[in-house]
């Protein structure tokens, strides 16, 4: 089980030929979200973020310091992607 962190969705910035890539990064909530914004050529999502006992991704909330709301469960699928609770093929 995962305690609460913060997280946001967007296009990370990649300089090889395949261009930007959609994901999701997961970090600690005492971390602002500002602090990440330039890894992301556009940002889609950002929030708060738990796993409950179910195993379930919950989001809630936005970032204040990105000026961006959540976006529930897309938001979520992403996240459930990079944490591995999700199957990629």
């Amino acid at each position: 089980m995962y305690s609460q962190g913060k997280y946001i969705v967007g296009e990370l910035k990649n300089n090889s030929i395949m261009g930007t890539s959609l994901t999701a990064l997961c970090f600690n909530e005492l971390i602002s979200h500002d602090t990440f914004k330039h890894m992301f050529a556009e940002i889609h999502g950002a929030g708060f973020f738990w796993v409950n006992e179910a195993g379930e991704v919950v989001t809630t909330g936005k970032s204040i310091s990105l000026g961006v709301n959540g976006r529930g469960e897309e938001d979520a699928f992403q996240i459930r992607r990079v944490l591995g609770l999700e199957p990629t093929y």
